[in-house]
């Protein structure tokens, strides 16, 4: 009997011992490999939370967007290891210029050291420019249903280059309650176009009727024009088809996010240099 008890304690000392070690050593998920990975930061220029800054990777058609201190990353899945080439990195948003780093890719996988990554494998941190601000404002908070809403528009050019707009400009009313998004085109295309020139501002102003109730922001978008070859001939921001593409994945994701089809791009709780008026419609 004594014999049985010692061996029952000894199997039991085994089992702690055993269900320990397992503790102590548990079995770690593998990480993927290092050059797997896009990593990097960006700076947007005049501001201090450079979070929601769309990141892609041209051609490839994968992206990210950065956190509140600039900072993404990018993994390359397996299904890419076939791929071999050099690709740009976009940065993007609509009151900042595009700009782009690159990146060499060798069979799935980054090379460190080369073109724009650095021996760390990082890419190098850089200063995403700002191009403009859009101030929008309204002689009040609360309108009527059917009562004309008058706001006035100020467009800026913070940028060291002249760009024009047209008077064509678009309206949207973000719906908080519903998140959604209503349009509202201002007056009929005109071509005719205004030259804002650096550190210069362009004033307009509309009045709107609003048919419901309803509450939340006023954005105002503006086509921003870098070069023309007459004057029914507009040329304006071009952004990469695989930019589009995510933009347009992103507004189906987030809720908060606000993109046209092309250019324009913002998350409305997160502006940037893009200033709003929050309005209310009562019966």
């Amino acid at each position: 009997m004594y014999r049985k008890i010692v061996i029952i304690l000894l199997l039991l000392a085994m089992g702690v011992i055993i269900a320990c070690t397992r503790n102590e050593n548990p079995i770690k998920p593998i990480e993927p490999a290092p050059h797997q990975f896009i990593r990097g930061s960006v700076i947007l220029e005049n501001q201090t939370n450079y979070a929601h800054c769309p990141v892609v990777l041209d051609s490839l058609n994968i992206g990210t967007l950065t956190d509140s201190s600039g900072s993404y990353e990018i993994f390359l899945p397996d299904s890419l290891a076939g791929v071999t080439g050099k690709f740009n990195i976009y940065f993007y948003l609509y009151d900042y210029e595009l700009d782009s780093l690159v990146v060499i890719i060798k069979n799935g996988k980054v090379l460190w050291s080369a073109a724009d990554v650095l021996d760390d494998g990082t890419l190098k941190t850089f200063t995403l420019k700002q191009l403009l601000s859009i101030d929008v404002t309204s002689e009040k908070s609360h309108y009527k249903v059917g009562e004309h809403a008058k706001f006035h528009y100020r467009l800026t050019n913070t940028s060291n280059r002249t760009f024009s707009t047209t008077p064509n400009t678009t309206a949207i009313l973000y719906d908080i309650i519903l998140k959604r998004m209503e349009w509202f085109v201002t007056q009929d295309p005109v071509h005719s176009q205004t030259p804002v020139e650096p550190n210069c501002s362009y004033f307009s102003g509309e009045e709107l009727k609003f048919k419901a109730q309803t509450k939340g922001y006023l954005l105002v978008y503006f086509p921003i024009i870098y070069e023309h070859q007459d004057p029914f001939y507009f040329r304006s921001r071009q952004i990469p088809s695989s930019l589009i593409l995510f933009l347009s994945q992103i507004e189906m994701k987030y809720q908060d996010v606000i993109y046209d089809g092309y250019s324009f791009f913002v998350f409305i709780h997160d502006p940037k240099n893009l200033h709003y008026p929050f309005i209310e419609i009562i019966e």
